[in-house]
């Protein structure tokens, strides 16, 4: 077990949760709250500081997050908006410190995916109940018709409502938590009234989350999760042709995931129309420009701003202002979250996030082929997915760095964290020894 592990009690890690959530939740409803939601969310660090003398556990995603929340400073200094900066800013500081209280909560373990499903079945709950069906129709009548039907009952109160495409991204993002716990209910070691309540909270949050998927009609969603299990299938087909040897999976799964990619690029040529069509059947704005326009036109705000970024909050006084030269507001964001960075944030931002993403892909690979079989290994699949989701999706459409919904970018990252290799600190006295012989 880990030293961070043994020096905190484990129910430490659900106070540091609760207060990032508090935190979060502050910097979520109320625009203009400032630092103040710091003082719940760090009072864990200075627990910790003052027990382990450090006020967290250092992992290899520090740098690149501290790069990336670097460049939003800098692009608070940038922005026009100095409010819807700052806003932007804190939710950032919000995602990350949610980052660490996720890390920090690896005694809990798998604890850490079921409450990730509550989550997601709550947002399913909360969409299916305040969507306003008139404002946003579903993009099939059946369901816009179904909707309507199980909120008719329902009392009307005030409250945020989500736009069917953020709610359908939060709640696919989610799904492979829902999965697994679902799956950990139905194969777990729970016995009599544990396992049947396990097997309701579990196959409930599941179903409830992907019927909320369903019901937010999002298609960059629905793509993202194909895209996942395109993702798993080839993953299973590689175990299957390896028949147990790491070794010859080791190059049947990239050879496998090239020949779909190569598939999937014909496809994209041979459509008619070519990717232009594919891309103008995507979510986009509702104003009239297409989704290929709307990418080809963000491309020359990136090259306008490649380092600094044209500050937070900035995206849509400056495409309407710089680009379309119109004097209201078009969209809020790029519908790209790659592109919406950049443009935000300048390229440094891009390539910190690359950087995180890369990390990653390198702590899941070596998790997954690991021929001894790990705690959390199951849990990390789950989050493997939800980040091939949120790179999918986000190719699409901007959930997360265009929203309120930043809290949650860096989720996933948590549950890799235990996959990457430790480095032991020599004794100090053998330090001290080797010293004068150098």
């Amino acid at each position: 077990m880990p030293e961070h592990a043994r020096a905190m009690p484990a129910w430490f890690s659900y106070v540091d949760l609760a207060c990032v959530v508090v935190a979060g939740g502050l910097w979520y409803a109320f625009a203009e709250i400032g630092p103040w939601p710091l003082i719940p969310a760090l009072a864990p660090w200075a627990v910790r500081l003052v027990r382990l003398r450090r006020p967290t556990r250092r992992t290899p995603f520090d740098l690149p997050l501290l790069l990336f929340l670097l460049t939003a400073g800098v692009g608070v200094w940038a922005a026009y908006d100095q409010q819807a900066a700052w806003t932007k800013f804190w939710l950032i500081v919000g995602g990350i410190l949610l980052y660490y209280a996720l890390a920090n909560a690896e005694p809990i373990g798998d604890v850490r995916a079921w409450l990730l499903a509550f989550f997601g079945a709550s947002v399913a709950l909360y969409f299916l109940a305040r969507q306003d069906w008139d404002t946003y129709p579903a993009k099939i009548d059946a369901l816009t018709r179904l909707g309507r039907a199980l909120q008719a009952p329902l009392p009307a109160w005030p409250g945020h409502r989500w736009h069917p495409n953020v709610a359908g991204g939060i709640m696919a993002m989610m799904l492979p938590f829902a999965a697994w716990v679902a799956a950990a209910a139905c194969y777990g070691v729970w016995r009599g009234r544990h396992r049947r309540l396990a097997l309701v909270a579990g196959l409930g949050s599941f179903a409830l989350t992907l019927f909320g998927v369903a019901m937010s009609t999002s298609r960059g969603a629905w793509v993202a999760l194909v895209g996942a299990l395109l993702l798993a299938g080839l993953w299973a087909v590689s175990a299957w042709l390896s028949r147990g040897s790491v070794l010859r999976r080791s190059w049947i799964f990239p050879v496998l995931l090239l020949l779909a990619l190569l598939v999937l690029l014909g496809i994209g040529v041979a459509w008619p129309g070519g990717t232009g069509a594919i891309l103008e059947t995507l979510p986009g704005s509702n104003v009239g420009v297409g989704r290929a326009d709307l990418l080809r036109n963000t491309l020359t705000l990136v090259r306008d701003y490649p380092f600094i970024g044209a500050g937070l909050g900035s995206f849509q006084m400056l495409y309407s202002t710089y680009v379309l030269m119109i004097h209201v507001g078009f969209s809020i964001h790029s519908h790209n979250l790659f592109l919406n960075v950049s443009v935000e944030l300048g390229l440094l931002a891009l390539l910190a996030l690359i950087w995180i993403w890369i990390l990653f892909a390198a702590a899941a690979w070596r998790g997954l082929m690991g021929s001894v079989t790990r705690p959390g290994r199951g849990v990390l699949g789950a989050a493997i997915l939800s980040l091939v989701i949120i790179l999918i999706h986000g190719l699409a459409d901007d959930v997360l760095f265009g929203s309120r919904a930043v809290l949650l970018l860096f989720v996933p990252l948590a549950f890799a964290v235990p996959f990457f290799p430790r480095r032991e600190r020599p004794a100090r006295r053998g330090v001290a020894l080797a010293l004068p012989l150098g």
